[in-house]
């Protein structure tokens, strides 16, 4: 992995920990609702910017559509739920609760790949010779 504090991308974090986090949040923005149809739709964004001290744990990690990540930017998360509701009202409330729900949730297990089936070829369906 790249060091440096500029360096940006998806490979800052391992995909089978962001689709775990995608799934978490269930696969949609949890600013704006917009369902994820294919992940590169949506991003992962921290709660608590790196540059203010952030860290890259999961509990620090909401899913967002691109346009609210990109339109929040650096600034900090209550005064960006405010601007983007348009002050204070429920439905600030309830994204506010749909973050701190993110917080606190333990991520999902990933789901383990399956064991392809063994075929018998015909040995087994009693086929006289």
């Amino acid at each position: 992995m790249p060091s440096g504090e500029n360096w940006y991308g998806s490979n800052w974090i391992r995909k089978a920990k962001r689709l775990r986090i995608y799934a978490r949040d269930g696969n949609k923005c949890v600013y704006c609702g917009t369902k994820g149809t294919d992940s590169n739709h949506l991003t992962l964004e921290h709660i608590i910017s790196r540059k203010r001290g952030g860290s890259n744990a999961h509990q620090n990690l909401l899913t967002a559509c691109l346009r609210c990540n990109s339109s929040r930017g650096d600034q900090p998360i209550l005064s960006f739920v405010r601007e983007f509701v348009g002050g204070d009202s429920w439905d600030a409330f309830e994204i506010l609760e749909r973050i701190l729900t993110s917080m606190a949730a333990k991520l999902p297990d990933t789901p383990k790949k399956k064991k392809p089936k063994k075929r018998s070829y015909g040995r087994d369906r009693g086929v006289e010779l």
